[in-house]
């Protein structure tokens, strides 16, 4: 999913991003947004949610990158951000209770 971002002068994107490496393969990390401020353009766009992972910038893969040297280039973006984003996965939760009874 394609999502672009615009901000004002001086006001940022709105997310939070924490980055985690993939399991068996060290030099790939997966960057997750885990935060979307209120009001941000992130989530004036309805399309960012926390658990979604982000897998380009500007169309630049980041899957190679470690989280700095994304924060560097989140941070020196202009006032428009287009992100290449995987949506977690949407599950509906389903309320389940267990009763045990010791049957003698």
């Amino acid at each position: 999913m394609e999502v672009e971002l615009r901000r004002r002068t001086g006001e940022g994107f709105g997310f939070v991003i924490t980055s985690q490496e993939v399991s068996g393969a060290p030099s790939v990390m997966a960057h997750r947004f885990v935060t979307v401020r209120r009001g941000s353009p992130a989530a004036r766009s309805g399309q960012i949610q926390p658990g979604d992972q982000l897998k380009a910038v500007d169309s630049r893969p980041v899957d190679g990158l470690q989280h700095r040297d994304l924060s560097q280039i989140l941070r020196r973006a202009g006032n428009t951000l287009r992100l290449s984003i995987i949506p977690r996965q949407r599950t509906t939760h389903i309320h389940t209770e267990t009763h045990n009874q010791p049957h003698n």
